[in-house]
């Protein structure tokens, strides 16, 4: 932070931290915060006693908190706890509880040396802010393995894409990764990107939807017709054998599932940072799909391929700086159209060299998976889609064929066609 964060701010982010800690005392590592990091003493007491709690195998929530200290009421537990921000967002509020504590520190030792302390010793003090203001950043590996016992005794750590074979090989979308998507056009990356989406927002898992080419009505439609199979996206757009029920229905359920979405056309990379960054703090986004990659700006704009390199290197930056799941769907190269297909249905199937203007992505991204229908290109089965997983930085690789119903625009694992009944059978 430049500048201080504002006492009402400290207040909340303390009360937020408290809450959240009551909703999952294994949201913060251990090392993140002590009880003199807190300006209000009954907020520290709870984080001790809940920690202490947790250390003794003890049941951790506002009533056998408020019996283990004695000194806070039950009442200020309880209201922490129902007002607090998901646990997913812990991190930031301790991080403006630390930097609350921090200028505290130098006010106390800026007017300690007013009233004549001695100047060594003041020194001492901010140097060991300093190290303190480190320590998040250089740790014993030991604690990062303590962390890594607690997340596997939880289960998967992955958020399910609704892609059986997807999720199977890759544990579904991961906090602090960056995946890539990327297909040429026609291909239904979109399409993909907002089925994984509405599917994890289903799941309960909050959903930000950059979309630099779709306006957030086009993609209301297809979230629409994935939620209700009676709803179909071009009787929408045409006005024509509109199911109104339906759609109803379905709206009335897309407006209660947590998914946000930020329309503007060609935003920049800092345009998508702040909504990112925002839709995290107020509705606890852990999942950003941003479609698509080559439309954002960047700052370096000598060259197409260093523009993509920085946008791809700063969404990976804020993948692991906020915990979050980002999937990034973006344009393979062109020169794949010219390819021969010499009657295999496989011919122009994309893979990494293809990615379009940077090996950057590449590098940076966790995943790198490319959806693909043969019809495109000719005379081949129209709902047949493969989805390829070139790169898994956490796992195999592989090639998962899926099923196209344009209708709903959805994809789904692939089922043989029904074999037609034999002429004249009993």
């Amino acid at each position: 932070m430049t500048e201080p964060p504002r006492p009402e701010v400290i207040r909340e982010a303390e009360a937020s931290v408290v809450g959240a800690l009551l909703q999952d005392p294994h949201c913060l590592p251990p090392g993140d915060l002590a009880a003199h990091h807190f300006a209000n003493p009954d907020h520290g007491a709870a984080m001790d006693a809940i920690r202490e709690m947790v250390r003794d195998g003890v049941g951790v929530d506002a009533v056998t908190v408020a019996d283990r200290i004695g000194g806070i009421h039950l009442a200020a537990l309880v209201e922490c706890q129902m007002a607090a921000p998901p646990p997913t967002n812990a991190p930031a509020y301790a991080a403006i509880v630390h930097a609350g504590w921090q200028a505290r520190e130098c006010r106390q030792i800026a007017a300690d040396l007013a009233n004549g302390a001695d100047a060594r010793l003041a020194r001492k003090r901010l140097e060991g802010l300093t190290r303190a203001h480190r320590a998040d950043r250089i740790k014993p590996l030991g604690d990062a393995a303590l962390q890594a016992v607690v997340l596997a005794t939880r289960g998967s750590q992955g958020i399910s894409t609704g892609v059986s074979k997807f999720d199977a090989g890759t544990g579904g979308l991961h906090p602090g990764d960056l995946t890539i998507m990327a297909a040429r056009p026609r291909m239904g990356k979109t399409a993909l990107g907002v089925q994984l989406g509405v599917h994890m927002a289903t799941q309960g898992t909050p959903v930000l939807i950059v979309s630099a080419e779709m306006s957030g009505i086009q993609l209301a439609q297809r979230a629409m017709a994935l939620l209700d199979r009676r709803v179909n996206v071009a009787s929408i757009r045409t006005g024509r054998g509109i199911d109104h029920e339906a759609l109803r229905d379905a709206a009335g359920r897309l407006g209660t599932l947590p998914i946000t979405i930020d329309d503007r056309p060609a935003p920049s990379i800092e345009d998508v940072e702040t909504s990112v960054r925002e839709a995290h703090q107020r509705e606890g986004a852990r999942v950003v799909i941003l479609d698509y990659l080559q439309r954002v700006r960047g700052t370096v704009t000598e060259a197409k391929r260093l523009e993509i390199g920085e946008i791809a290197q700063r969404l990976k930056a804020l993948a692991r700086e906020l915990d979050i799941a980002v999937l990034a769907l973006a344009q393979v190269s062109r020169t794949i159209d010219t390819r021969p297909m010499n009657g295999n249905e496989m011919g122009r199937m994309p893979g990494l060299s293809d990615l379009a203007e940077s090996g950057t992505l590449e590098a940076e991204a966790d995943v790198v998976s490319f959806l693909y229908r043969p019809s495109v290109y000719g005379d081949y089965d129209p709902g047949t889609a493969y989805l390829s997983v070139a790169k898994n930085r956490h796992g195999g690789e592989g090639l998962i064929k899926l099923s196209w119903h344009p209708r709903q625009m959805r994809f789904v694992d692939w089922r043989p066609p029904m074999a037609s009944p034999t002429a004249g059978a009993a």
